[in-house]
């Protein structure tokens, strides 16, 4: 805040600027201009109040003066004529007295400032156009109005800064309002001190009434929605005319109203009830509804839709938030098989509260390309293929190759070439060419002369007599 910087001749407001709080640049006496960024939304109470010296300002489009005498006790208001003062579509004062009983505000205003017509001392109406939707805080305190309807729309667009709170207070001569029906809440301390307020109809979809609303008003009698839902705090206190409520609903959803402390007029009248008591005759029974790991339940109950009720049961069950979640260990993928990381998982509801994420299967990625190997008389041959050392197993090719017969291609001895086993041939031969001992020796003699005379040397069996 800039409050009292009497030297402070400009100064630049960042574009980025949505609202100007409550006497930000008050008494700053030095001040010239002023230009207002146009992402501005809202101006506070007194913001520039006694800035004498600024004689220019520029607010944007859409700018709402919300706060009372923003530019008050500047060049700029001095310099203004007597009469209503407009800043863009806002009615920011009347400047002076209104000296008629009845004012009318022009048609296309959209917003009225804060403390626009507050203490005038003349007016008793003010004509509000439908185009109205918004209005700042204390707009006719302490005025001498008697009667005022709100157009429908007014409050329906409130800013995050300014909700009509004190509207009418200390509005001594207020006799009747007639408030918006869009209305939903009555602001704190809106009609505090309007002690000859003698007819308020609290409209139906207002579902609350803020501390000190009603603060000492001199009405007997007050209707309420039964759409309320809470009162506040003091909001009828002191309020010693109060004979009679009439409520829009029944006694068991009167009881339903949250009401806060110092509201003994309130609760000392008598209440007139409009809605009868429900019989209850279309209620149906309901079963329980089972609490989750993350839901609350219901026990099982009767409901009426008839007045919307449930008449027993349907008591809260908390939610289970996962009792009954396991820590698991993690399981390590294989080549053909997802793993999983370590983590919390609840079987009721079948989630993992923490971890549990799927590792990918490894998909062989440790396999090798093996040769073929050729079986022999003794030993299996297998095919070329990919072995995988992960999982062992082959992921292509490596069938296996048979043992084979033994094999005498040199010198047809009729003895395996590999193994030097005796050949199942020799082995079954009849012939005595093969037989050991001193017949043998004779034998293998008499074919050593075949060889060189080039006769056959080959035994029957296919083996070489030598």
């Amino acid at each position: 805040s800039f409050t009292n910087c009497t030297a402070l001749e400009s100064v630049m407001l960042p574009e980025s600027l949505y609202a100007i709080g409550r006497e930000a640049f008050h008494n700053c006496s030095s001040l010239k201009s002023v230009i207002i960024p146009d992402n501005t939304f809202a101006i506070d109470t007194q913001a520039f109040y006694g800035c004498s010296s600024l004689a220019e300002i520029s607010v944007p489009e859409g700018c709402f003066p919300g706060g009372g005498q923003v530019f008050h006790e500047t060049a700029w208001y001095e310099n203004q004529p007597d009469g209503p003062i407009y800043i863009n579509d806002s009615f920011y004062s009347y400047k002076g007295d209104i000296a008629e009983k009845s004012f009318t505000i022009k048609d296309g205003t959209t917003a009225i400032a804060g403390y626009a017509f507050a203490y005038q001392p003349n007016i008793e109406t003010v004509v509000i156009p439908d185009s109205v939707v918004k209005a700042g805080v204390q707009v006719f305190e302490g005025s001498s109005l008697k009667y005022i309807t709100l157009p429908d729309n007014l409050m329906s667009e409130l800013t995050p800064v300014y909700m009509n709170a004190q509207m009418f207070k200390n509005c001594t001569q207020l006799e009747t309002v007639v408030l918006p029906k869009n209305l939903e809440k009555i602001s704190e301390e809106m009609f505090y001190g309007c002690t000859n307020l003698k007819n308020c109809v609290v409209p139906e979809n207002v579902n609350t009434i803020n501390y000190y609303a009603f603060y000492n008003c001199g009405f007997t009698e007050i209707s309420l929605p039964k759409t309320l839902e809470t009162v506040g705090n003091s909001s009828f206190y002191r309020c010693a005319n109060l004979t009679d409520v009439y409520y829009a609903g029944n006694e068991s959803e009167w009881e339903k109203i949250s009401i806060g402390r110092y509201n003994d007029p309130l609760l000392n009248a008598t209440i007139h009830f409009a809605g009868l008591e429900c019989a209850h005759e279309n209620a149906t029974d309901h079963a329980t509804v089972s609490a989750t790991c993350t839901k609350i339940g219901y026990t099982a109950g009767t409901y009426c839709p008839d007045c919307e009720e449930w008449i027993s049961g349907h008591e809260e069950i908390p939610a289970t938030n996962h009792k009954n979640a396991v820590n698991e260990v993690a399981i390590n993928a294989t080549c053909t098989a997802n793993g999983r990381e370590a983590g919390k998982y609840c079987p009721d509801c079948k989630t993992w509260i923490s971890g549990g994420k799927e590792i990918p299967a490894t998909n062989h990625k440790n396999a090798v390309n093996e040769a073929a190997i050729a079986a022999t008389c003794s030993s299996v041959g297998r095919e070329a293929g990919k072995y995988c050392p992960d999982c062992k197993i082959w992921v292509s090719g490596g069938k296996e190759i048979p043992v084979s017969s033994h094999i005498d291609e040199n010198p047809y001895d009729g003895y395996c070439d590999f193994c030097g086993e005796e050949t199942e041939a020799r082995k079954n031969c009849s012939c005595n060419c093969h037989k050991k001992g001193i017949f043998n020796i004779f034998f293998k003699i008499m074919l050593f002369f075949q060889k060189i005379f080039k006769k056959n040397a080959i035994c029957s069996c296919g083996v070489a007599h030598y």
